[in-house]
């Protein structure tokens, strides 16, 4: 496909969308993936939810990354939204047998990165869309063996318009422990265990993750912020591990985009007449159009996508990506000036 050809179809797009591994890729220490079943409040002044998970004895874990599934009442439509994460020790004294204790670590005001899964959740008003939220630490924390805890609220006011609802999952049974724990406090005090919801966990996966994924080549051209727009990857290199999310940043606010991606780099200024910016990609282009995969830039001027390594997309199908081989990514985007549109530069990454 040439980059000409490129062009027109993904304008149009645009018009309408108005587990271990090496310590260079992901490690895997909780994994609760989403049941869809129910949801709680997770919001300051409301309510606080809080998971335990255990570390065997012998064994030490590090994590920087926390990925948990919910919605916001209002559907989502004020992202981004900010949430308080802290860390606690085990407290098995009280009246409801094991609840968080003290306090080891926290982290106020962590901004996710969020990405909608296509899939709706129960929540306490109806049906809504659900989202994959992705919070990364400051720093990576350490635990030794032992039973801990991690409070996660977000930090919207009370009755406000986006009041947070953290999903609901099955337990972890290498790594979890038996339910949660609930607090109508935040930060959480006077915390209750596995009422009134037994035999309950939260959607949730903790992992150590490279958050510097790939290698920036090709020369952008400047969108109409000043500024070029930067790719950047998260999750892992590992190919069967299937989790790896793109990120483009430094873009104009409020605008639509895409990713496109080759196994092949190449160079067209100006797209060969047809945009404002330079197309770094070349041989058979795919492009990420789904309608869950059309993202905007928001108030931001940033987006993200997980995408399915097993089902990337080239020509007329869908390709799973595999060890050995390198793909290279761009995110393609409206732009209010000049043809309308613009690139970010290039990202290279070399799947293990």
């Amino acid at each position: 496909m040439n980059p000409s050809r490129l062009s027109n179809p993904a304008l149009a797009i645009f018009a309408l969308a108005c587990s271990t591994s090496t310590a260079a890729a992901q490690q895997v220490f909780l994994d609760q993936q989403p049941t869809r079943t129910f949801s709680l409040q997770c919001t300051l002044g409301v309510e606080a939810n809080a998971d335990n998970f255990v570390v065997a004895p012998g064994a030490g874990i590090s994590m920087n990354t926390i990925r948990l599934w919910g919605s916001w009442i209002s559907g989502g439509l004020n992202l981004p939204d900010s949430f308080d994460v802290v860390f606690h020790g085990n407290d098995s004294s009280g009246p409801f047998g094991d609840v968080p204790g003290a306090t080891i670590s926290s982290f106020p005001g962590l901004i996710p990165a969020v990405v909608p899964t296509g899939s709706m959740m129960p929540t306490q008003s109806g049906m809504l869309p659900e989202y994959e939220l992705t919070l990364t630490l400051p720093a990576a924390v350490a635990f030794g063996p032992g039973t801990y805890w991690v409070e996660i609220y977000s930090t919207n006011s009370s009755g406000g318009p986006d009041v947070f609802v953290w999903g609901m999952a099955d337990e972890d049974l290498q790594d979890g422990g038996p339910c949660m724990s609930w607090s109508s406090s935040t930060p959480g005090t006077s915390w209750n265990a596995c009422t009134p919801f037994p035999a309950t966990d939260m959607a949730l996966v903790l992992s150590n993750e490279n958050t510097n994924i790939g290698s920036n080549y090709c020369t952008a051209a400047n969108n109409s912020t000043g500024a070029i727009g930067v790719m950047s990857a998260s999750g892992s290199e590992i190919a069967s591990a299937n989790d790896l999310t793109l990120t483009a940043s430094g873009l104009p606010l409020n605008q639509f985009g895409i990713f496109v991606t080759s196994m092949t780099q190449g160079f067209a200024p100006g797209a060969n007449g047809t945009s404002n910016g330079n197309i770094c990609l070349g041989g058979i282009i795919g492009r990420f159009t789904l309608p869950n995969q059309i993202v905007s830039s928001g108030t931001g001027g940033e987006f993200s996508l997980a995408v399915n390594l097993t089902q990337f997309p080239q020509g007329a199908g869908l390709v799973t990506v595999l060890s050995g081989q390198t793909w290279n990514f761009q995110a393609w985007h409206r732009d209010g000036v000049g043809l309308g549109s613009n690139f970010t530069d290039g990202l290279q990454i070399d799947f293990l």
